[in-house]
């Protein structure tokens, strides 16, 4: 198993190692080196100080770049989603994909979906409603979201298209994402398909089928340790990958983690 790579900040751009993966015995896809690209300004994506960072990001040895844009919605139980003034602009999006392309970077573009108030605790894990109508009203939403940048994933060539991140409560409702959803993406767009599930509810997805990778948010609490050696480190990783491998047998598909990362900080390895 491959060592992952330092998480990196360049210039107000926040990047997250990406991607183990592991694949069916005897098929062709091979483990993929990636970091998660994140702004949060309009059209910070379109600066300068965006194409250097992709510069030194290609420079790494990264072969692929995960191109994230963020919508959001009130509360955790709130219908309506949008975009803000800190949600990057198309033009901004295409640009970056665009130029992740010219500098031979694979893209995954990788929309989210946050809340604005956090005050409860609550985060976007917990999105859900009481009622049916609720759940239509949400998931029509949803689709209209997602469409719009699948579409645009489809237009840029990006090769690789994240349906939803850590929508935990959310799949509990398959049939929306199964008949709907998935569906409907795969009119418009027509690359690779991924959800990123967070990093405890992945073996309780139902719709992995339906999509060409499995995605894991790996932020696996490790120890209980403030500051741990790095043979328990390690010895905890190991029994979280054999746990991954076991399910990826189960499910017979390509898995990713879509995201990884551990601040370089006391207890980071016990809530990264």
């Amino acid at each position: 198993m491959r060592k992952p790579n330092l998480s990196l900040s360049i210039l107000s751009l926040t990047l997250f190692c990406v991607g183990m993966f592991v694949s069916p015995a005897g098929a062709g896809p091979s483990f993929q080196k990636g970091i998660c690209y994140a702004a949060w300004e309009r059209n910070r994506y379109l600066s300068t100080h965006s194409d250097r960072s992709l510069e030194e990001l290609a420079r790494t040895g990264a072969e692929w770049v995960a191109i994230v844009t963020t919508y959001y919605q009130d509360r955790f139980d709130s219908t309506a989603i949008y975009a803000t003034e800190i949600t990057p602009s198309d033009e901004s999006i295409i640009h970056v994909i665009n130029r992740a392309h010219q500098l031979g970077l694979k893209v995954m573009l990788k929309p989210h979906l946050n809340l604005l108030d956090r005050k409860d605790g609550l985060c976007r894990l917990d999105i859900g409603f009481q009622n049916q109508h609720d759940w239509q009203a949400w998931f029509t939403q949803y689709l209209d979201f997602i469409l719009h940048y699948a579409k645009m994933a489809e237009e840029t060539g990006a090769e690789l298209f994240c349906i939803g991140t850590e929508l935990s409560f959310t799949t509990q409702k398959q049939e929306f994402w199964k008949d709907s959803i998935i569906p409907s993406i795969k009119r418009v767009y027509s690359g690779e398909l991924i959800y990123a599930a967070n990093w405890d509810t992945y073996e309780n997805i139902r719709f992995w089928n339906e999509l060409d990778y499995i995605g894991i948010d790996a932020y696996f609490s490790l120890t209980e340790k403030g500051s741990p050696d790095y043979e328990e480190i390690e010895a905890a990783w190991m029994r979280k990958v054999d746990e991954v491998e076991r399910y990826q047998k189960k499910i017979n598909k390509p898995i990713i983690f879509t995201e990884i990362g551990y601040r370089s900080c006391e207890f980071s390895a016990v809530r990264p």
